[in-house]
């Protein structure tokens, strides 16, 4: 929002928040109400949806890649035999020997 750009522990938490989300693969910015000149200069390079425009289209696009990256998620899961919620596998960052 116009009002989120101006804030400077927004700024703080955004840039967080940017330095965490490429390693995450978890990172999803929303926009309301802000013009794309207006945008953060390091959130102009981003895909994004306007929700401004047809909110349930944007929502609808939002769940669908939510939904596919956990299903993508649970097939790697599964075909490499891992269980992420198992403390010695972990994810990408650890494998389990076999």
């Amino acid at each position: 929002t116009p009002s989120f750009v101006q804030d400077d522990w927004c700024n703080y938490v955004m840039h967080q928040a940017l330095a965490e989300g490429p390693m995450s693969n978890r990172m999803i910015p929303l926009l309301q109400n802000l013009p794309h000149a207006e945008y953060p200069q390091e959130m102009r390079f981003y895909y994004y949806i306007d929700l401004s425009k047809n909110p349930d289209h944007g929502f609808s696009l939002v769940y669908r890649t939510v939904y596919r990256y956990l299903e993508n998620l649970t097939h790697n899961e599964t075909k490499s035999g891992c269980d992420l919620s198992d403390s010695v596998c972990g994810g990408d960052a650890h494998k389990r020997v076999k």
